[in-house]
């Protein structure tokens, strides 16, 4: 039975203090250009994203049964067929699935009153708190596996790189998220739009802590 316990809850919007390197990535710009010539707008935004957002976030471990080929077999009868995941989970006990979610992003950015600044700054606002709220999650659930005494390893996101996009599917299975407000569509797109979900192994074996790291990764 998985040892790491669950979570699902709100993740507060003043541990995200790293939403705003997000915003100058997403720009193409460095600070002091921006403040010089979008300071109004920039504070504004922030404003009212940090007092209309909620980020939301989950993740649940389940124990790896056994690996034959390319697929993984699960606690619970799921299965993800992947070559890659395979490989890089051969020493795993557990996988963490997890989901995180930013809400309110599409009402403030399609806010008709929006000015063409405004708009172009709630959408690096929106992919800066999604990518802040993902490395709140990664840093939550590695300082729980490490609690319980495990080893932990990178994370994986279906679609990323050679990891087949159609994992989606099981994750959404597994990790249930219409619990922190998400949708999965028959198209495969989620909503709201500013939702990054995954996976991570847990091992007993420290060997899970460089498996995989040779492979690209975009997060």
């Amino acid at each position: 039975m998985a040892v790491i316990e669950p979570f699902i809850g709100i993740i507060p919007i003043e541990e995200l203090q790293g939403a705003e390197e997000g915003v100058f990535e997403m720009l193409h710009m460095d600070r002091d250009d921006v403040m010089d010539q979008f300071d109004d707008v920039f504070e504004d935004t922030d404003v009212k994203c940090r007092e209309n957002l909620v980020c939301k976030g989950m993740y649940v471990s389940l124990d790896i049964e056994g690996i034959e080929g390319d697929e993984v077999r699960l606690q619970g009868g799921a299965v993800l067929v992947s070559q890659q995941l395979a490989e890089v989970l051969s020493c795993a006990d557990e996988l963490v699935f997890y989901a995180i979610t930013v809400h309110g992003y599409e009402e403030l950015s399609k806010d008709p009153e929006n000015s063409m600044f405004d708009s172009m700054f709630y959408d690096a606002w929106g992919v800066g708190y999604a990518m802040d709220c993902h490395r709140w999650i990664k840093a939550a659930i590695d300082e729980r596996v490490q609690a319980c005494g495990l080893h932990v390893g990178r994370s994986w996101i279906p679609g990323e790189g050679e990891l087949e996009l159609n994992l989606q599917n099981e994750v959404f299975k597994i990790l249930d998220p219409s619990q922190i407000g998400v949708e999965f569509s028959e198209s495969g797109l989620m909503r709201p739009v500013m939702t990054i979900s995954g996976m991570k192994g847990a091992s007993a074996n420290p060997d899970i802590e460089s498996a995989g790291q040779d492979i690209v990764s975009y997060h």
